[in-house]
């Protein structure tokens, strides 16, 4: 439609490719601007700091529960089987939580700060496991850094 009405030809490949880079970059500026007004919002109480990471450690590990079955439950009978640790694993949280909290939030709802970080506490945590499950995956594995890292250089 676009090469009939503009009557070139537009290489329709290479404008999707470009489209596809520009929704990443958008998508990231937006992620990053999201999660810099959630570090705003976020206040580190010093009365409640061990309550809100216990709760935290505790919401996190129930998290990893439900995660641990869900994966044994839909490698049953697969080869994927075999990677249930690192699927286990790989369950950082990020923007849907945070945004429910945000919104929370703006909506004025009682005890939505302490939603919030919560929310917070389980968002680190849950990097944090992920981080050192890709870590012990790629150790137990003996996988060079060479095949983790080939696919960043289109991104440097």
């Amino acid at each position: 439609v676009i090469n009939y009405f503009s009557k070139t030809h537009v290489n329709m490949d290479a404008l999707q490719s470009q489209l596809r880079l520009f929704h990443g970059e958008i998508s990231f500026l937006l992620e990053t601007l999201f999660f810099v007004s959630l570090g705003l919002t976020f206040v580190i109480d010093r009365a409640e700091i061990f309550m809100n990471v216990v709760t935290g450690l505790v919401l996190v590990g129930g998290l990893l529960g439900i995660r641990f079955l869900a994966v044994r439950i839909t490698t049953a009978g697969s080869e994927m089987r075999v990677q249930s640790g690192v699927l286990t694993a790989l369950c950082a949280m990020g923007l849907p939580p945070a945004t429910l909290a945000i919104i929370a939030v703006n909506m004025g709802l009682p005890h939505a700060n302490e939603f919030l970080t919560l929310v917070t506490y389980v968002i680190i945590f849950t990097n944090v496991v992920t981080a050192c499950g890709s870590i012990a995956s790629m150790r137990r594995h003996k996988y060079p850094m060479a095949e983790f890292t080939k696919g960043l250089e289109e991104f440097v």
